[in-house]
């Protein structure tokens, strides 16, 4: 039936907090349907045989018609959401992309994190104010972290030097530096100051 590829791409979306991998398979089979369903509809107009003016007619490019925008709506959503979750990874974790959300995206989608990271760059840079800094309102400049984990890189570019993490090192830095870190699951705040 029409539309159901299309329920279920959105559906594997839904079920997932994170950036689930792309789907390009499911994705790929709504537009071949939507393809399908436009040659359908240009059939039945260009046919010189069908009565235009019969109802049934009418009522069957309706029908086709309705699956065909029906599929482009969820397509779109489906998009515009992963859009949405990029957008706020970029908020949420800084300029490098979590290790397991990177292989997920599909290579528009990391040119377009990758742009929009360039964007709020340059526009900070512009007013001289980093919009990412503080999601909230810091009580403190500075907070005290533990580092839980590593993802094996060997620097960690902060706001104003790189440093090595090491595990199960406390560092007091830079809360919007601390923020990053804590939102890509690399550590936990102890104290607050």
């Amino acid at each position: 039936m029409y539309g159901e590829k299309a329920i279920e791409v959105l559906k594997d979306l839904k079920h997932n907090e994170s950036v689930p991998i792309y789907n390009q398979v499911g994705v790929t089979s709504v537009m071949q349907e939507m393809d399908l369903l436009y040659l359908t509809i240009l059939k039945i107009n260009n046919s010189e045989e069908l009565d235009q003016s019969d109802p049934a007619i009418a009522t069957n490019v309706i029908t086709h018609y309705s699956g065909f925008m029906r599929n482009k709506r969820c397509i779109l959503a489906y998009l515009y959401e992963r859009i949405q979750r990029i957008k706020r990874l970029r908020w949420e974790c800084g300029v490098t992309l979590p290790t397991n959300i990177e292989p997920n995206l599909h290579q528009t989608e990391k040119g377009f994190f990758d742009k929009y990271d360039k964007l709020l760059g340059d526009y900070g840079a512009e007013v001289n104010f980093d919009l990412t800094s503080d999601s909230k309102p810091p009580k403190d400049a500075f907070i005290e972290i533990r580092i839980i984990k590593t993802e094996g890189e060997d620097d960690i570019v902060l706001e104003d030097r790189t440093i090595k993490l090491k595990k199960n090192h406390i560092y007091y830095m830079n809360r919007s530096d601390a923020e990053m870190l804590i939102n890509r699951g690399l550590a936990v705040q102890i104290n607050s100051r």
